[in-house]
């Protein structure tokens, strides 16, 4: 041998394979942990994207129904403020109705009252003059007042057989027309 060198001891063959060989197999171990650490980490970010994606499901879902209360309550404040309205007409329209009632009432008693106050009302005039028409007009304005007239008050007490009746028969039968004494009488007896 030369000088200087050393010489180094030989290693079988089969224990450089097996060396290779165990290389090889922790190279592949390394490996399939690191795609197994990749496959994990691909998982949980997968994962947390479902998660996320959940979350905003549920974000829009609740804004959803949100605004579909809000909605409702908005239709709910509108309906019981429409019916609300509805009720102030209807308050108004009775008391509008009651006030009616109450004036045609205050009307109807002044009138009554005025009628009571006129006791007797006298309407004279010649023959063809529309005395009866206008008495039919009054007396359908002012029920309280009754419209009589000399010849039906006359026709009346005649067969009523009344002494101014009797007094009046015997003056139509003798003359033409009744005295005015007569029909006064009459007239008088009327208004007792």
């Amino acid at each position: 041998m030369g000088c200087g060198a050393s010489k180094q001891p030989e290693v079988p063959a089969i224990d450089v394979q097996k060396q290779e060989q165990e290389q090889r197999r922790k190279i592949e171990e390394a490996e399939k942990a690191r795609e197994e650490a990749a496959i994990a980490e691909l998982k949980a970010k997968e994962e947390l994207e479902e998660k996320e994606r959940q979350e905003l499901e549920k974000l829009k879902q609740e804004e959803e129904a949100a605004e579909a209360l809000r909605k409702e309550q908005e239709l709910l404040a509108a309906e019981a403020a429409r019916r609300e309205q509805e009720e102030l007409e209807e308050r108004q329209r009775a008391a509008e109705e009651e006030e009616a009632r109450q004036l045609a009432a205050a009307a109807a008693e002044a009138e009554r009252a005025r009628a009571e106050r006129c006791r007797v009302c006298c309407i004279v005039g010649p023959p063809g003059s529309i005395k009866g028409r206008l008495c039919e007009l009054i007396t359908q304005r002012a029920p309280a007042l009754r419209h009589t007239s000399t010849g039906e008050a006359l026709r009346d007490a005649i067969k009523a057989n009344s002494a101014a009746g009797r007094k009046a028969r015997a003056e139509r039968e003798s003359a033409a027309q009744v005295s005015e004494e007569t029909t006064l009488e009459l007239m008088l007896e009327l208004l007792r």
